[in-house]
């Protein structure tokens, strides 16, 4: 195909308008709900592979940390929480290249699924989005009371997104035809939920 005949075509998609679709009604009393949200997140995140240490505060996330031997091993450990500085700054590096080092990066959540375990992850702290993927070990510090029922509850919570974001759950994973599992293959090896109750 011409650079031309490619030109054409593309010129005749973005000429065509379509008609705005509504977004369906939805029955929230048919969703899914839970008697315990802490419960079932923790229930939903640990089935993905993730682990769920609960805190009464923030105060207490740095005790356990220590308790966690990647966090003790690890050379580098970044954190967007005034509270826990790392040893590297989160502005420090403008690369996604310059992070591929990076052991332990601690990052807050607003927001937790309790009916599969994931977090919204926003980047507007970050300098670069590639830190919450490149990292070996993610920690998420979350408050109990940010937590959802359900994804249609959780893009209501978000609304508008400034930025960009992404829903974690779980470690990365990936397995092939043989069915070996592999950890961290496209992102984290692990993922840490400090979880404020």
């Amino acid at each position: 195909m011409t650079s031309s005949s490619r030109q054409s075509i593309l010129d005749r998609v973005r000429s065509r308008s379509l008609p705005e679709a509504p977004l369906p009604e939805l029955d929230h009393d048919r969703l899914i709900r839970f008697d315990d949200l802490a419960d079932a997140f923790q229930h939903s995140a640990e089935s993905v592979g993730a682990t769920v240490i609960r805190c009464r505060s923030i105060d207490e996330v740095p005790e356990h940390l220590l308790k966690i031997d990647s966090f003790r091993e690890a050379d580098e450990f970044a954190s967007t929480i005034e509270k826990i500085p790392g040893n590297v700054q989160v502005s420090s590096r403008t690369s996604g290249h310059d992070w591929a080092s990076l052991d332990w990066l601690l990052i807050q959540s607003r927001l937790g699924v309790a009916e599969n375990g994931a977090v919204w992850v926003p980047t507007q702290e970050l300098n670069n989005r590639v830190q919450v993927f490149i990292t070996q070990h993610l920690g998420v510090v979350l408050k109990a009371e940010d937590l959802v029922h359900h994804m249609h509850g959780a893009y209501e919570s978000i609304g508008a997104i400034e930025r960009y974001g992404v829903f974690v759950s779980g470690p990365s994973k990936t397995a092939d035809i043989e069915q070996s599992l592999v950890l961290g293959a496209h992102g984290c090896r692990t993922l840490t939920l400090f979880l404020l109750v």
